[in-house]
């Protein structure tokens, strides 16, 4: 059972990235700084979804819009 989210970061922006659910273990939202060092460096609000091993991916979508999708798998 896989999610379908957004993906956040730079060279993938807004392409679809799908998630085995099971292995998710937080989804919290909160900031990315992009372009650091640079004089056009800003932050982004995005959500974060971790798995242990796998690592963190940044999305677009809301952290409530995960909880959902997790919800009707019944996770």
């Amino acid at each position: 059972m896989f999610i379908k989210v957004s993906n956040a970061a730079k060279d993938l922006l807004y392409k679809p990235l799908y998630i085995r659910a099971d292995v998710i273990l937080t989804v919290y939202e909160g900031t990315s700084l992009r372009n650091e060092g640079t004089y056009d460096e800003y932050t982004e609000d995005v959500t974060f979804i971790f798995s242990p091993t796998h690592g963190t991916w940044e999305v677009l979508d809301s952290a409530e819009d995960v909880y959902k999708q997790l919800s009707q798998l019944g996770l």
